[in-house]
């Protein structure tokens, strides 16, 4: 499967690949997930209410889950 995946990507790397859009697909495709309840890696206990999240959502989004995640 790794020689498989690693083909795939000898593939696709030398393509350039541009997308001039590219922070409103990463958003879309971001919220996509969370809808469809894919990948999350964190669930978040608020006022009651769990919450799934992507780590690194809330690290992007915030200095203090971004130095919580790291771990140092």
């Amino acid at each position: 499967m790794a020689a498989s995946i690693a083909y795939q990507m000898e593939r696709i790397l030398p393509k350039k690949c541009e997308n001039s859009d590219y922070g409103k697909t990463y958003l879309d495709r971001l919220t996509k997930m969370r809808i469809n309840r894919k990948l999350f890696d964190l669930s978040l206990h608020v006022d009651g209410e769990l919450i799934q999240v992507h780590k690194l959502a809330l690290a992007i989004a915030s200095d203090y889950f971004a130095v919580m995640f790291e771990g140092k």
